[in-house]
C-alpha cells in the first residue's frame, strides 16, 4: 500500500516538474526572440574614428609652435602642406563606407557582385534549404518581393557548400514552394566568410548608396521585415 502511494506521489511530482519546465521554456523562448533589428549608425562610426587622443592633440600643438619659429618661406610651405593634409582628412571623413562586397553566382551560373545591386536599397539574406527558421521566413520575403521588387533589390543568397547544401537542393526547394524572388549561390563561401555567417538566417538592410542600415539575426516575422524595409526606402 505504501509503495503504491509512493509511486503515485512520485508520478504527480514528475508531472509537475515537466509542466513547470515547459512553462519556463516558453517564457525564456519569448524573452530571447531573434527577429529584432539592430540599427547600424554610420554617424557613430565616423565620430569614433575622427576622435583624437590627448597625445595627438599635443603633437599638433608642438607642430604649430615649430612652424611659428620658422622663416616666412617655411611658414608658407608649411601652411600649404597643412591645407593639403586638412583637405585630405576632410575627404577621407566624407567617404561613404559601404558594406563589404563579395562575388556570388546567379541561377544561370553568371558571377555577380553585391555592389552590382547598389543604386537601389538592398535586402541581403543568407539561408539554406536545410534550415527550418530560414524556410519559415521565406513566405514573408516572397510577399515583400511582390510588393517592393521594383524599388528594392532582394539578394537572397544560398550558402551552397556543395555537401550539406547544393545548388540543386536549393533550386528544387524554391521551385516547389513557388517563390519568385531571385536566388543567388555562395558556391565559393566568399559571402559567408566576408560576413562571418556562422548562424542562419541573417538579414542585412542596406541603403541605396551601399551603406549599412540594420541587421537581423534569426527568422524574421512579417512585421519586423516591414520595419527593416521602411528603414531603407
Amino acid at each position: 500500500m505504501k509503495k503504491n502511494k509512493t509511486f503515485i506521489l512520485l508520478t504527480v511530482l514528475l508531472i509537475v516538474l515537466i509542466a513547470g519546465a515547459g512553462f519556463f521554456y516558453n517564457k525564456l523562448s519569448s524573452a530571447y526572440k531573434t527577429d529584432t533589428l539592430t540599427k547600424t549608425s554610420q554617424t557613430e562610426e565616423n565620430e569614433t574614428e575622427s576622435a583624437e587622443s590627448p597625445l595627438e592633440e599635443n603633437n599638433k600643438k608642438a607642430e604649430i609652435e615649430e612652424d611659428a619659429q620658422t622663416s616666412d618661406t617655411k611658414k608658407s610651405d608649411s601652411t600649404e602642406d597643412s591645407h593639403t593634409t586638412s583637405s585630405e582628412k576632410d575627404s577621407d571623413e566624407n567617404v561613404v563606407k559601404t558594406v563589404p562586397d563579395f562575388t556570388m553566382t546567379d541561377a544561370s551560373g553568371e558571377e555577380v557582385k553585391l555592389s552590382d545591386f547598389f543604386g537601389k536599397p538592398v535586402v541581403l539574406n543568407f539561408w539554406a534549404s536545410w534550415c527550418g527558421p530560414c524556410k519559415s521566413e521565406m513566405p514573408h520575403f516572397e510577399d515583400a518581393y511582390q510588393k517592393y521588387g521594383e524599388n528594392i533589390n532582394f539578394v537572397i543568397v544560398n550558402l551552397t557548400d556543395g555537401a550539406r547544401e547544393t545548388k540543386e537542393k536549393a533550386s528544387e526547394f524554391i521551385e516547389e514552394q513557388g517563390y519568385t524572388f531571385p536566388v543567388y549561390f555562395d558556391t565559393n563561401t566568399e559571402g559567408a566568410m566576408t560576413y562571418g555567417t556562422y548562424s542562419i538566417p541573417v538579414t542585412y538592410f542596406i541603403a541605396a548608396d551601399g551603406t549599412p542600415v540594420a541587421q537581423a539575426n534569426g527568422a524574421l516575422d512579417a512585421a519586423t521585415l516591414q520595419k527593416g524595409l521602411d528603414m531603407i526606402q
